[in-house]
C-alpha cells in the first residue's frame, strides 16, 4: 500500500555534495501564494491533524519552532511560516491512513511526500504542515540523515502531552531539554532571524557561512545549466539527444508518469516532456496482463514510440520526436481533467474529449482524466499516453466501446467519493451523449473483458444499464 501510495506522488530530489553541506533542490514544492501564516487556519489544521491521529492510535508530536512556541509562547511563534511536527517512519501505514483521511473529511493537500527525506509536506488552505518520520540510530532519533535532525533517544521513546491552543497535543518528553538541544541553553529568549547554524557559532561565522551557502546556490545554478550534470544525475538522457533538440540552459527536470517509461518534464530553452524506455517495468506489465484476456500487444519500444508519435501527431496536430530509447513532445501549458473534477466544466471536458476520440477514430487504450489535458490557454483538449497498443482480440469498433468503458472504471477506481457522489449524474451523462445502440454495444464489450476488468479494478457496469 505504502509503495504504491509514493509511487504515485510527484518527488524528484537531486542532491549535490559540498564538504559538509547537502542541498536539496527540490522542484515539486510549491507553496501557497497567498498569505504565509494565517493562525486561525493553523489551530484548524493541528486540531484536525491530533483528532484523526488520535483515532487510528497513532503518534504526531510537535517539534522544532511549533514546539519552541507551543512551550515558551504558548502560541505560534509570530515569525514562523509553517508547522513542524514529527511521527515514527515504523508507523508508514498509519501515516498513509492519516494522510487519506485528513484529504478527504478536512480538504488537505499533498504538496510533498519523499522517502530520500523521510519527509512529508501537507497544506491546508494556505498553511504549511511539514511532518518528519524519526527512526532510532544508536543514541538518537534522527530523520533525513541530517544532524539537525538527530534528537538524543531520550525525548522520543516516550512523550508527553500539552495543552496547546485548546488542542491535546504530544511533544518530546523532558520537553525542556529537547528545545535546550535544539536552542541552545538560551532558547527562552525570542530570536527574530533564528539559524540552524546559530547556536553553535559567532555572528561572523554566520555571515561568513551565508556568503558560502549564497554561493552554493549559484553553483548549483550554474550546473543545471550543464548538460553532463543531467547525464551523471539521471543516468537516463543521451548526450545526441540534448545536442539534436538543441536543449540548454536547463532550470529544472521534474519526474512525472509512471508506466512503460520514466518521464521527465525538462523546463529549459524548450521546454519538452521525455519518456525514456524502462524496460524492466515493460517486461513487468506485459508478463502480468498476459494472466488475463490479450486486450493489449506489447511492441518494443522504438515500434511502440513509432506508433504513438502517429497517432500523437495525428490527434493533436503537435510534432513529437523520437531518438533513440526516447521519445519527446512538446511542452504543454496544461492542466489534467482531474484537476477539474469540482468545476461544472468538468462535463463539458469530458463529453469534448470522447467527441475527439470518436471523431478520429483513435483507439487509446489507456483513456483516462488523466490523460486529457487542457491548454490553460484555449481549453484545447490534449490526449496523451498512447502506450498501451490494442491487439485483435477486439476489433477496432470494439476498442472504442472499451476506451469508453475504461474511462467510467477508472473514474469509479480512482475517485469513488465522486463517482458516488455523481452516480445519477453520469447515468444521465452517458444517456445525452450515447445512443442506445452504443450502450449496448459498450455492455458487450465489458462482458468480452470482465475477466481484465475483474482483475484490474472490479469495476461496476451499472452505470451502462
Amino acid at each position: 500500500m505504502i509503495d504504491t501510495f509514493f509511487r504515485k506522488k510527484n518527488t524528484f530530489i537531486s542532491e549535490s555534495n559540498f564538504g559538509k553541506f547537502i542541498y536539496d533542490i527540490d522542484v515539486y514544492r510549491s507553496l501557497p501564494k497567498k498569505e504565509f501564516f494565517d493562525k486561525k487556519l493553523a489551530i484548524e489544521a493541528l486540531s484536525f491533524i491530533f483528532k484523526t491521529a488520535k483515532s487510528i492510535d497513532i503518534k504526531i508530536f510537535l517539534i522544532f519552532g511549533t514546539c519552541l512556541g507551543a512551550v515558551r509562547n504558548k502560541d505560534f511563534i509570530d515569525h514562523d511560516t509553517d508547522i513542524d511536527l514529527g511521527s515514527y517512519r515504523k508507523d508508514k501505514e498509519k501515516i498513509i491512513i492519516l494522510i487519506k483521511d485528513l484529504i478527504d473529511k478536512y480538504d488537505f493537500k499533498i504538496s510533498k511526500i519523499s522517502f530520500i527525506e523521510e519527509s512529508i509536506t501537507l497544506i491546508y488552505h494556505n498553511i504549511i504542515i511539514d511532518i518528519g518520520l524519526f527512526h532510532q540510530k544508536k543514541n538518537y532519533y534522527i530523520y533525513n540523515n541530517f544532524y539537525q535532525n538527530r534528537m538524543p533517544k531520550i525525548h522520543f521513546d516516550s512523550l508527553q502531552k500539552i495543552n496547546f491552543l485548546g488542542i491535546s497535543c504530544f511533544i518530546p518528553f523532558n520537553v525542556e531539554g529537547y528545545l535546550a538541544y535544539q536552542y541552545g541553553k538560551n532558547w527562552k529568549t525570542p530570536v527574530k532571524e533564528w539559524d540552524y547554524f546559530n547556536k553553535y557559532i559567532s555572528k561572523e561565522l554566520l555571515v561568513l557561512l551565508r556568503e558560502m551557502k549564497l554561493k552554493i546556490r549559484l553553483f548549483i545554478k550554474k550546473i543545471l545549466n550543464m548538460r553532463y550534470f543531467i547525464l551523471v544525475k539521471l543516468g537516463l538522457l543521451h548526450y545526441n539527444i540534448l545536442k539534436k533538440l538543441d536543449i540548454k540552459n536547463i532550470r529544472n527536470i521534474q519526474k512525472s508518469g509512471q508506466g512503460f517509461c520514466d518521464t521527465f518534464i525538462i523546463k529549459a530553452n524548450r521546454n519538452i516532456v521525455l519518456k525514456v524506455n524502462n524496460q524492466s517495468r515493460f517486461e513487468y506489465f506485459k508478463n502480468d496482463f498476459k494472466k488475463v484476456e490479450p486486450i493489449y500487444q506489447f511492441l518494443e519500444y522504438k515500434d511502440r514510440f513509432l506508433y504513438e508519435k502517429k497517432i500523437f501527431e495525428k490527434l493533436n496536430r503537435l510534432e513529437v520526436t523520437v531518438i533513440d530509447n526516447s521519445i519527446i513532445f512538446p511542452y504543454i501549458d496544461s492542466k489534467s481533467l482531474d484537476s477539474y473534477i469540482d468545476s461544472e466544466l468538468f462535463w463539458d471536458f469530458l463529453k469534448k474529449a470522447i467527441s475527439l476520440l470518436k471523431d478520429n477514430k483513435i483507439s487509446h487504450g489507456d483513456f483516462h482524466i488523466e490523460n486529457i489535458l487542457i491548454s490553460k490557454k484555449s481549453n484545447k483538449i490534449i490526449l496523451i499516453d498512447f502506450e498501451m497498443i490494442f491487439s485483435d482480440y477486439l476489433s477496432k469498433k470494439e476498442q472504442f466501446y472499451y476506451d469508453i468503458y475504461y474511462l467510467f472504471a477508472k473514474l469509479e477506481y480512482k475517485y469513488p467519493k465522486f463517482f458516488d457522489d455523481n452516480f445519477d449524474k453520469f447515468k444521465k451523462f452517458i444517456i445525452e451523449i450515447f445512443s442506445n445502440s452504443d450502450i449496448e454495444q459498450i455492455l458487450k464489450v465489458a462482458d468480452k473483458t470482465k475477466k481484465y476488468f475483474f482483475s484490474i479494478n472490479g469495476a461496476r457496469v451499472e452505470l451502462f444499464r
